[in-house]
């Protein structure tokens, strides 16, 4: 059989009454539909009501040489399909695009416009087919070059690799004229640098399109640009859609991912895609970019380094993607720099940290927000945060919904809080804030600063860690510990604030000796470890001490407890109530003396072995030690002096103004 140029016969149908068996010579690619016969013969032409054609595959255009298949479909009046046999194809440019083969194949010859033509019962219908672009199908490019508006559209059909094979190879660049469009078929995409360096150039002028070969086109057909070598690549005025497909390597799958080089963006938008944009920790934004927008997307917005985030550019918009946030990602901040407000939500996926090697410092502008996922933390070895500031909105930082571990700085002399909320942290077990310093120079700054929810204690100052003087109005509640957990280097500079509301309202004082003063928070202070030991200490009117179960309080150098009758200072066990649950307060000699004024001992003289055990026992009595206080529920002496030494004075006389209450021993014992 022989068609003549551009006219080409879909099918041939045969009918026959009375036949045992119908024969139809049908060209299947052309998609037959249904039987032509019916029962006085041949199809009933007058049925045919309208004809539809489409493309198969449906592209924007086809460079010469490329190929689709035509599809025909007929309707009668009512909608119903008929059966397209005896429909009459032809092209009507058969120079600019005809048919390859009688199965309904037509091949992309020149560049232009043909219409194809289809007839069946005096219905006739067009379709055009535009033929024009340049293929791209080479893997790999080795050597610059340009891809020129002249030649759009670019259709790429396999995922290109840009850069050459040899890590010392000069840079190879990718440049793109402006005004261009790039289609990419299913899978495709363009790398940069994946051994060698390599750079995209986009220069100011037309936008450039980049989006999928297809008619219509779909979120994540294909997989976008991915930068993996070093190297300076300037995008302007460009528009990504369609992609963010992921690679079976791992790829998170975004339009626009970069693992290492150095990025200029400028008005750039990721549109009806998957993913927007995935920046990781060895990438370097450049300086001035800026409007990078994100739109309709089925995924996330941004996946971006900590270090990225400071410098992501800033005027573009982000609406209507499913997940309208920034994901910030495990990664290290090497340089200085500020997390501000983008115009989005931010959530902290993983730990973010200066290392020991660095002095950077993170600052989080007034009104940030940050939801912490579980496994979430900020940590400093080196350098430090400074988050907020007095007289703005306050920095919140809080959990995502399963809590996360909080903040930890071994500098705390770097790091300053003012007008920041943490929430719903301390998920280590240490606290949401855990500070270490280097014993010395000043500690962290919390200028209201409030904390709620720990999971464990609110603040956990360890070893040298402290707080600075400078700070004032911290708050922390609702703590599932304590709110304070903290060495005795810390205790002095510890602000006026709200510790209540905890599973335990008590500042738990683990170790330390160290000449400090106690200041009246409105809560205890729990001695887990028991003893002092150290330089002096001056405790403060109204102030409780509470002290581990079977513990002693030892009197270092020097012990200053003067209170008032009115607030009176209170040594007593951490199970009060129970007599003899603690050992008592042990003077040695101390060369500052000691000094209990308006001090109430209860529930002292356990622990001890007998005849040792007293809720005051000393080693020398140097006078003056105990005026106008109580000892309750001792369960044994009030007052015990050993090595055979002697009382200077007698403080059971009523001239000292002491009281003994519920005492289970002598009120003097001397060994």
């Amino acid at each position: 059989m022989t068609f003549s140029a551009g006219v080409l016969p879909l099918a041939v149908g045969v009918c026959h009454h009375h036949s045992m068996h119908r024969t139809r010579l049908l060209l299947l690619t052309a998609g037959i539909l249904g039987a032509a016969c019916s029962g006085d013969g041949l199809t009933n032409l007058k049925l045919v009501d309208h004809i539809e054609l489409s493309l198969d595959p449906a592209r924007p255009a086809y460079p010469r040489g490329d190929t689709t298949v035509l599809r025909v479909a007929v309707f009668d009046k009512n909608g119903a399909q008929l059966s397209n046999e005896g429909a009459r194809l032809r092209s009507l440019a058969p120079s600019i695009a005809n048919f390859r083969s009688a199965g309904g194949v037509i091949w992309a010859i020149s560049n232009g416009t043909a219409m194809f033509e289809a007839s069946l019962g005096g219905a006739t219908a067009q379709i055009a087919v535009n033929v024009r672009g340049t293929f791209h199908k080479d893997f790999l490019i080795e050597r610059s070059e340009t891809w020129r508006t002249a030649d759009t559209p670019h259709v790429v059909t396999d995922f290109i690799s840009v850069g050459g094979l040899q890590a010392n190879s000069d840079t190879v660049i990718l440049t793109i004229e402006p005004g261009a469009t790039v289609r990419f078929r299913t899978g495709t995409g363009l790398m940069f640098g994946d051994v060698a360096p390599a750079a995209l150039r986009i220069a100011d002028g037309a936008p450039v399109r980049m989006e999928a070969d297809s008619l219509p086109g779909h979120a994540g057909s294909w997989i976008g640009l991915l930068f993996r070598g070093a190297g300076h690549s300037e995008l302007r005025h460009l528009t990504l859609r369609h992609c963010g497909r992921e690679l079976s390597s791992g790829n998170t799958g975004a339009c626009l991912g970069a693992v290492t080089g150095d990025l200029m963006l400028d008005d750039v938008t990721v549109s009806d895609a998957h993913n927007g944009v995935d920046l990781s920790q060895a990438v370097t934004i450049t300086p001035g970019s800026k409007n990078l927008s994100v739109e309709n997307t089925d995924g996330l917005v941004a996946q971006l380094s900590p270090q990225v985030l400071g410098d992501f550019p800033r005027g573009g918009h982000f609406t209507g993607n499913a997940a309208n946030e920034i994901v910030i990602t495990h990664g290290l901040v090497r340089r200085s720099t500020e997390w501000s407000d983008i115009g989005l939500p931010l959530r902290l996926a993983g730990s973010v940290g200066v290392p020991m090697d660095a002095n950077a410092i993170l600052t989080l502008a007034p009104g940030l927000h940050v939801r912490a996922d579980a496994g979430a933390s900020f940590y400093f070895d080196g350098g430090g945060i400074v988050a907020g500031d007095t007289a703005g909105p306050p920095v919140v930082l809080e959990s995502s919904g399963q809590g996360w571990f909080g903040i930890k700085t071994e500098h705390d002399s770097m790091s300053a809080l003012r007008n920041v909320v943490l929430k719903d942290c301390g998920l280590a077990s240490y606290g949401c804030l855990h500070l270490a310093g280097l014993c010395t120079g000043r500690g962290l700054v919390a200028d209201h600063v409030t904390i709620q929810g720990s999971k464990s204690a609110g603040v956990w100052l360890s070893y040298c860690g402290k707080i600075d003087t400078a700070s004032r109005n911290l708050t922390i509640t609702g703590s599932a510990s304590v709110p304070l957990d903290l060495s005795f280097y810390a205790l002095e500079d510890l602000p006026a604030g709200n510790y209540t509301g905890n599973g335990w309202d008590v500042v738990r004082v683990r170790d330390g000796a160290q000449t400090t003063h106690l200041h009246n928070l409105g809560i205890p202070y729990a001695l887990i470890d028991g003893s002092h030991g150290g330089p002096t200490l001056t405790i403060d009117p109204g102030i409780t001490i509470q002290v581990d179960t079977g513990k002693s309080f030892d009197v270092g150098l020097g012990l200053v407890a003067q209170g008032t009758a009115a607030q009176p200072i209170t040594f007593t066990s951490i199970t009060p109530g129970v007599p003899g649950s603690w050992m008592g307060i042990a003077i040695g000699n101390p060369p500052d003396g000691v000094h209990l004024d308006h001090v109430i001992i209860a529930d002292a003289g356990g622990g001890a072995p007998a005849p040792y055990a007293a809720a005051i026992r000393m080693g020398l009595d140097p006078g003056g030690v105990l005026t106008n206080s109580t000892i309750v529920r001792s369960s044994s002496c009030a007052l015990l002096i050993v090595n055979g030494n002697s009382w200077t004075d007698d403080y059971t006389q009523p001239a000292f103004g002491n009281t003994f209450s519920s005492v289970a021993g002598p009120l003097r014992c001397q060994l």
